[in-house]
């Protein structure tokens, strides 16, 4: 008994294998490799020049986005501080357009009268008048020059002229401890400096 059930185990082994073995050939058979090619380094000739062509089309790909990355980057981030350097020459230009015509206008008596413009009492009216002239001018030359295209070094040069009346208003605003205008001054000094150091280097005309 124990001699018939070897037998039979024997044949059902000799039988499933070949039957997986008849599976595979006909796997083999179907895919068009003979046994013995390994399917991990066997190509068709049909699927080599698609593959070559997926190849190079991505490799196309990358490099076109490493030049967009290269060239248009910069070029947004520079177009952006450009329309920031205009926006805050533009206020600089209002504000010292104001400031520098009240003091044209206006008499020292009538400034001194001004709580604000307690400041004026010790200079006399014609400092105060060329401070005012300063003032206008620097505030044209942050723009026109730049809007009209001419002269466009005279950008720098207005910022630089602002920069330094704020320096010397700031020494006249902490003598006389009037601190919230050193601070305001001090602001207007800083943005200033900002326009003629954007002017003069990466933003310049």
């Amino acid at each position: 008994m124990g001699c018939f059930s070897h037998v039979y185990e024997s044949t059902e082994r000799a039988h499933l294998t070949a039957q997986s073995q008849a599976s595979i050939d006909g796997g083999r058979q179907i895919l068009g490799r003979q046994p013995g090619n390994s399917p991990a380094v066997e190509t068709s000739a049909e699927c080599r020049p698609a593959a070559q062509y997926d190849e190079r089309s991505n490799l196309i790909l990358d490099q076109v986005e490493t030049w967009c990355r290269r060239s248009g980057a910069p070029a947004d981030r520079s177009r952006d501080m450009d329309i920031v350097v205009w926006i805050i020459s533009g206020l600089l230009a209002a504000l010292f357009l104001m400031a520098g015509s009240m003091k044209l206008v206006k008499s020292k008596a009538q400034l001194v009268a001004d709580p604000k413009m307690g400041w004026a009492e010790p200079f006399s009216e014609g400092l105060i008048k060329f401070i005012g002239a300063a003032e206008v001018a620097g505030a044209l030359g942050l723009i026109l020059p730049g809007l009209f295209d001419i002269a466009t070094w005279l950008v720098p040069a207005a910022a630089i002229g602002l920069a330094l009346i704020m320096v010397g208003a700031i020494i006249t605003h902490a003598r006389r401890a009037e601190w919230p205008n050193v601070v305001v001054t001090a602001v207007l000094l800083a943005l200033a400096v900002f326009v003629a150091v954007e002017r003069l280097g990466p933003q310049a005309f």
